[in-house]
């Protein structure tokens, strides 16, 4: 099945249309521009190569460590779930939105790419 042949899963009410499997359920049943459905879990991680960022509010400065969500959405209008890859803080940008196909194919590449980089410290 490719990105464009799946089909939405909460398109009319959200007592008559049930979450998607993966949905922690945590999106407000009374707004439907606010029916989103989020990941149960969200892989979070601070890399260790990243430096922190320094945001200055009035006369101080705070450092922003680099900290590295991983989610998958769904809001009420889209087609399909998103994953997103995506910093905790806007300091370090707004990150990226995957269809399914694009994650698997970064994920993928990443695995390729950590073989061939182990394969060089044996």
């Amino acid at each position: 099945m490719t990105d464009t042949d799946e089909k939405m899963t909460w398109i009319g009410a959200p007592e008559t249309v049930p979450c998607p499997p993966w949905c922690g359920g945590r999106h407000d049943e009374a707004h439907p521009v606010d029916r989103v459905h989020w990941s149960v879990e969200s892989l979070a991680f601070e890399p260790v190569l990243a430096d922190a960022e320094f945001e200055r509010i009035g006369e101080e400065t705070f450092e922003v460590p680099l900290r590295l969500l991983v989610t998958m959405t769904q809001g009420f209008r889209e087609l399909g779930p998103r994953v997103t890859l995506a910093p905790e803080s806007t300091v370090h940008g707004k990150g990226f939105a995957f269809t399914l196909t694009e994650a698997e194919k970064v994920a993928r590449d990443l695995l390729r790419l950590v073989e061939e980089g182990r394969a060089t410290l044996a």
